[in-house]
């Protein structure tokens, strides 16, 4: 069964214990922060802090005028939905489901938008176990949608990831449980019901991020345990009549995975996540379809050796313009991490880091016609606080957004 460790946790020697429990117990370091929820996390401020727990996982645009970030936020032993949605000019709360009660445990993980419509996808507890909640803006409210556990209702089952390519289509996968092992998860939307698509056989087999090119073109990725702390990257291919696994690289001789992936075209597709290059190292990786083959494309790894970096979130408007995000360790500091494709290679582009300790980028989106976001959340001295920047044509600049 999938560890969920939270890779929000302000000191190095907390990270380490963490990633060494998570490692231990299954497949990846669940190094990629909030893909695998935030089930515990540690104070990274003086005991002044006060109660706010407030963070952005996944975002989406469909314009200039219209995007929306999705997370979660605490309310006393409650975790609850957050949603959020930009007009042009604000971010501003929009109300939205919590299928496991306003007492219980709900987040969201990924979120998809099309023209005036969105889905959004995560998890919730109902009774012992985690299950799969879909949730969709039909221009005037969010509604809950049911949607598929395979796993049933005594076994665990998450959405991580959601891609919305037309009214009546769409994608989330994720994982589910049998038996204490992990087993990838894929369900379309066919415009009237969610149903799950089988995926190929992988035992400790998990999904973070889909992406789709047309109805007969669909990539997901996420990882898969070949052995007690080690993992392989996992990429599928949908052809319009089912999912195959595609061969990818592993850079690594332990630990390696996928948390999400973008697609241009039929020929140009990027795919981003991180691999263990030592006991103490973690680098970015990105990988490229080109039409024919994945391979690894050479990144940035700002933090230095000894040190974590890693990519959570990766967009494409083009195949000269693409962004991924995520974070990147140094003297005990984490700071956001971005980087830009510019048609020939991947360069650092500096990001602000509101507070001194603690900021983190889980999750970037853009069109063809609109500059790019970026959401996370960072610590300040209220707590866990949402954070969400944006690229401006020269340089990223945090925009204010709001906190429950």
């Amino acid at each position: 069964m999938r560890a969920f460790v939270r890779f929000s946790i302000g000191t190095l020697a907390v990270i380490g214990t963490a990633v060494a429990v998570a490692a231990a117990a299954g497949p990846a370091l669940a190094l990629s922060a909030a893909r695998h929820g935030p089930v515990a996390t540690v104070a990274r401020q003086s005991p002044a802090t006060t109660n706010l727990h407030d963070f952005l996982e996944s975002a989406a645009a469909s314009s200039a005028s219209n995007a929306w970030a999705v997370g979660g936020y605490y309310h006393g032993n409650a975790q609850l939905t957050l949603t959020e949605h930009w007009n042009g000019t604000t971010w501003k709360v929009v109300p939205s489901p919590n299928p496991g009660g306003t007492a219980g445990k709900n987040f969201l993980f990924g979120v998809a938008a099309r023209s005036s419509q969105a889905w959004a996808v995560g998890r919730y507890r109902d009774g012992k176990a985690n299950q799969t909640p879909a949730e969709h803006w039909n221009g005037t409210a969010w509604k809950k949608v049911p949607s598929a556990n395979p796993g049933g209702a005594a076994s665990n089952g998450q959405f991580e990831n959601v891609a919305y390519y037309s009214r009546s289509r769409a994608w989330a996968v994720g994982y589910y449980s049998i038996g204490g092992t992990d087993h990838a998860l894929i369900e379309r939307w066919n415009g009237a019901a969610w149903k799950v698509v089988p995926s190929p056989p992988a035992s400790g087999s998990f999904l973070g991020g889909v992406a789709a090119v047309s109805v007969s073109n669909a990539w997901a990725v996420g990882d898969y345990t070949t052995g007690p702390g080690q993992s392989q990257t996992l990429i599928e291919h949908w052809n319009g009549t089912n999912w195959t696994i595609v061969p990818s690289p592993d850079p690594s001789a332990s630990v390696q995975a996928l948390d999400s992936v973008t697609a241009v075209s039929a020929s140009d597709a990027w795919a981003v996540g991180y691999y263990r290059d030592s006991s103490t190292e973690v680098q970015t990786l990105i990988l490229h379809w080109n039409g024919t083959s994945w391979s690894r494309v050479s990144s940035p790894d700002v933090g230095g050796a000894g040190y974590y970096n890693v990519l959570n979130g990766v967009t494409a408007a083009s195949s000269s313009s693409a962004w991924a995000d995520g974070y990147y360790s140094h003297n005990g500091q984490f700071q956001t991490l971005v980087l830009h494709w510019n048609g020939t290679s991947w360069k650092h582009a500096a990001s602000p880091n509101v507070e001194p300790n603690f900021n983190d980028l889980y999750a970037i989106t853009m069109t063809s016609k609109s500059a790019p976001w970026a959401v996370g959340e960072r610590t300040a001295q209220s707590g866990e606080v949402t954070l969400t920047e944006r690229w401006n044509g020269t340089r990223w600049r945090v925009v204010a957004s709001p906190n429950k």
